[in-house]
């Protein structure tokens, strides 16, 4: 399983959810996201990095929860604002 089908996303003015993909391993589909309102990665258990998210520089909400296999927010080092909250 894979986010490829999202590759021409630029910003997302409201929510970006992913959520409870068992089989998602990268998020690579979502490299050109540069800003989200609100960014929540939940519940995937494969998830093994956020590099996908290499080009997110600002977002409202960041929320990363509950993906087992997730060892580092390495793929995060692009984010140089989160306005509202960090959970």
């Amino acid at each position: 399983t894979n986010l490829d089908g999202l590759s021409g996303l630029q910003s997302i003015e409201f929510t970006l959810t992913i959520d409870g993909n068992s089989a998602l391993t990268s998020l690579a589909g979502l490299s050109g996201v540069t800003s989200a309102g609100w960014a929540m990665i939940l519940n995937n258990d494969a998830l093994t990095s956020l590099s996908g998210l290499d080009g997110l520089g600002q977002v409202g909400v960041l929320r990363i929860e509950g993906n087992g296999a997730l060892t580092s927010l390495d793929g995060t080092g692009a984010l140089s604002a989160i306005t509202l909250s960090l959970q």
